[in-house]
């Protein structure tokens, strides 16, 4: 959903600033596309999560959530264990609109909370923190699995007001935590480049070190570089992504990753509404990917979770992987290596690493 009523100065997603009829022509649109989509698909794949993201869904009317969600009813088959995720700005929190969600089937609700220090969402042109506390409040009250956001190198933050509002969130006990560091990406406005040119790198590293320690600390799992859970409460729909699992994106700007082949919709909301209207299809564009490229990937991938990769996937290149060990940048565990918190920041150049190792060669994954 691309639609946002305001531009925050980070934000490198896709977006466009929301009215009615641009929210009615794209509604039809994305019925249509998941009309199409799961009709061609049926026969091959049974869903088991479903993400509604943007963006920002909660600027929707009813209207267009009910057809959304009348959509998706009629064409799968939700089971009481089937996830479905919804994202909600704290400002747009009610009681109806709660109520109303978990009556269509939503059991877990994504609040992009990010922090609750004023200063700091002041900068980030985000609500204060008391309409946080009532957001987070009113969701436990209707739902048992909530995810908090934080966001992590914002300039000028100073680390006591890191250290409050980490506390902060984890005094609700919310059953997720995603953490993400400011970073650039996308074709991002020039005003949003200039706000993540005054990102400390060095800094960002720092504070996520401290996040990993005081989430652990509290008994979440670090299950994946960006994400913590209470034990049970793992996303399983981005457990997919990380997993190499399939999945079906709709809307502008949407990815979607099957049959070993990916597909995104050009991240334009007129292009995609007309594309839908001749088509059924947003405008896809294929991305094939080579063999060692999807190997790559899935090493990446694995290495993103707590569960790490087999070592075996790496055989030859056991004296980089004693270096991480030595180094503290990764541990092995039951024939598997996976990352340290150290580790996940240095993704890249493990990667890079380990690849060097293999003298050039490309493993069987």
């Amino acid at each position: 959903m691309p639609f946002c009523t305001r531009r925050c100065p980070y934000c490198t997603f896709y977006h466009v600033p929301h009215s009615s009829p641009l929210e009615t022509g794209f509604i039809q649109a994305v019925i249509r596309e998941i009309q199409c989509a799961l009709s061609d698909l049926s026969g091959d794949i049974r869903l088991q999560t479903i993400y509604i993201g943007g963006g920002t869904p909660s600027v929707l009317s009813i209207e267009s959530l009910d057809a959304i969600f009348a959509t998706l009813h009629s064409m799968t088959q939700c089971r009481k264990s089937f996830e479905i995720t919804f994202e909600i700005n704290p400002e747009d929190v009610n009681k109806a609109l709660l109520s109303y969600l978990k009556e269509k089937g939503v059991n877990r609700v994504s609040l992009g909370v990010q922090s609750m220090a004023p200063r700091t969402q002041r900068g980030l042109s985000r609500c204060p923190p008391d309409i946080n506390d009532q957001a987070i409040r009113m969701t436990q009250d209707v739902f048992r699995n909530v995810n908090l956001d934080i966001l992590l190198g914002v300039p000028g933050e100073s680390s006591d007001e890191l250290t409050a509002s980490v506390e902060a969130m984890c005094a609700y006990q919310p059953q997720h935590f995603s953490v993400y560091c400011l970073e650039a990406g996308g074709d991002a406005a020039p005003e949003v480049k200039d706000f993540i040119t005054r990102v400390d790198s060095d800094r960002s590293a720092e504070d996520y070190l401290y996040v990993c320690s005081v989430l652990k600390k509290h008994g979440y799992r670090h299950y994946e570089v960006s994400n913590f859970a209470q034990r049970g409460f793992e996303s399983s729909h981005n457990w997919v992504y990380w997993t190499g699992g399939e999945y079906l994106g709709i809307g502008a700007g949407a990815h979607s990753f099957i049959d070993g082949r990916r597909y995104y919709n050009e991240p334009s909301l007129e292009r995609y509404v007309s594309s839908v209207s001749e088509t059924g299809r947003g405008i896809q564009i294929e991305d094939r990917i080579e063999r060692s490229d999807l190997i790559l990937e899935k090493m990446m991938l694995a290495l993103r979770t707590d569960e790490g990769m087999p070592v075996a996937w790496v055989r030859s290149s056991a004296d980089v992987v004693d270096s991480l060990v030595d180094e503290g940048l990764a541990r092995i565990s039951g024939r598997r290596l996976a990352l340290t918190d150290r580790g996940f920041l240095l993704l890249d150049e493990i990667l890079l690493r380990l690849s060097e190792g293999q003298g050039g060669s490309i493993w069987e994954a």
